[in-house]
């Protein structure tokens, strides 16, 4: 729920050298995590894709809020207004995506 992730075969640019965004963020969301437990709350029924739209918690720490705040996905506005500021606080800070250069997840999907 209100985030969007690079895609996983999505490559992204910082300080001129290309490197699989997609990849990073999947590997920092499993190194935060470790094998520990994980909630998820649905926030709705299935979308279009039929996947389920939710916040995911680990322990105390909202994940949805993590990556984006950390840079490894954007506040996904068109949905949400939820996570703006940690988006605003990852591009103050060059966090992440925001280090470089990216295309956003959604327009990345539809050009490829």
């Amino acid at each position: 729920h209100g985030i969007d992730a690079p895609e996983k075969k999505q490559v992204c640019n910082k300080h001129t050298h290309k490197y699989n965004c997609g990849e990073a963020a999947t590997a920092a969301l499993t190194k935060i995590i470790n094998g520990k437990p994980v909630l998820c709350k649905v926030q709705s029924k299935l979308d279009r894709y039929k996947r389920y739209i939710g916040v995911c918690f680990l322990g105390d720490i909202d994940l949805n809020k993590w990556m984006v705040r950390n840079g490894y996905a954007v506040a996904y506005r068109r949905y949400s207004k939820d996570y703006i500021g940690d988006e605003d606080y990852a591009k103050e800070n060059k966090l992440g995506l925001w280090a470089g250069d990216f295309i956003y997840p959604e327009k990345w999907r539809k050009l490829n």
